[in-house]
């Protein structure tokens, strides 16, 4: 699916999904290199995420993410309104 079938304000929520990840990570003081290791995904995995580019995380990704975080895919989601 590309990011043109998105609305504005799912685009939005897509970027603060990322935003959110970016600073999970930074106050564990992880870089983009750890967070991939920890969560069994590749780097640029972590950068799409964090970069809004990514427009449908899966939900196997998003929970392997949200697990290094002691959270679930769902956690993320409703943390951002999604």
């Amino acid at each position: 699916m590309s990011r043109t079938t998105l609305t504005e304000g799912q685009t939005e929520k897509i970027a603060e999904l990322g935003a959110l990840v970016r600073e999970l990570r930074a106050i564990r003081g992880w870089s983009v290199q750890a967070l991939a290791e920890r969560a069994d995904v590749s780097p640029q995995t972590i950068y799409k995420i964090e970069g809004g580019d990514m427009v449908r995380p899966g939900v196997t990704t998003l929970s392997k993410v949200a697990s290094v975080f002691d959270a679930t895919a769902a956690d993320l989601l409703d943390e951002v309104g999604l």
